[in-house]
């Protein structure tokens, strides 16, 4: 039997996401087939850990969707490895990755596939960093971050961690293959990536992107020590592009 070639894959890393992930299934579902996307999307769902019932949950959806695939890497290490773990795991054309929370509104969708199908190689979301979080200190930690990644890592690009980023296929296993920064600062080393291999970059501005975790930190980590981790693979990024690591033949 031939394996089916989807249009979009839609990738959702989702490490204890228990409290959310059955809503914004239903609601992804429901978007699709609104837009006449169902029969043309796959989504992957990556739970790692087996730390709740983020897989359960979502399993029980899978009649929602044209292909619902779960993958459950035994052992949690980072949202770079279930990303990477999802985008290597896709068919689609198109492969898009997006937050289990729905920080990003689903209707952005439209716009990311409309520019991959147009030929665009790399579309990222871009927030208003100055307004994204409702607590001062969020604000001040993201506006720092942006910088440093800006001086060492992203030439150019505003925001590199909105959890809303779309490839084409190629760009997808060019980009991903080899990534090996598998904790939160995996999006600064994609978009490094990016720019040794002289693709360009679309961006579409999520300025009603919101924040449901403003309260309660990060899934997994402290901020502090995910704030700490991520300053430390930023470090090996700049490193890596400085020493003209990241260059590739496309």
């Amino acid at each position: 039997m031939a394996k089916t070639q989807y249009e979009f894959s839609i990738i959702i890393p989702a490490y204890k996401e228990e409290g959310v992930i059955g809503a914004t299934l239903d609601e992804l579902a429901e978007y699709l087939n609104t837009k006449k996307f169902h029969n043309r999307t796959e989504v992957i769902v990556v739970s790692a850990g087996n730390a709740d019932n983020t897989a359960t949950i979502a399993k029980s959806k899978t009649e929602l969707f044209d292909k619902l695939t779960i993958i459950e890497p035994t052992v949690k290490i980072g949202k770079g490895r279930d990303v990477r773990e999802g985008m290597l795991s896709a068919s689609g054309k198109y492969v898009v990755f997006m937050d289990a929370d729905l920080a990003t509104p689903l209707h952005h969708l439209e716009k990311m596939f409309q520019l991959l199908q147009g030929g665009s190689s790399v579309v990222i979301g871009i927030r208003r960093l100055t307004k994204i979080h409702n607590s001062h200190s969020r604000r001040v930690v993201s506006i720092i971050t942006n910088k440093l990644v800006r001086l060492l890592a992203v030439r150019g690009v505003s925001d590199t961690q909105c959890g809303f980023k779309g490839f084409s296929a190629e760009s997808t296993h060019l980009l991903f293959g080899s990534l090996d920064t598998l904790g939160w600062g995996f999006d600064m080393e994609i978009l490094a990536r990016v720019q040794a291999a002289k693709l360009h970059i679309d961006q579409i501005a999520i300025d009603d992107w919101h924040d449901p975790k403003d309260l309660g930190g990060l899934v997994g980590e402290s901020p502090l020590k995910a704030m700490s981790r991520t300053l430390s693979e930023l470090i090996k990024i700049g490193s890596k592009r400085i020493t003209g690591s990241y260059k590739v033949k496309k």
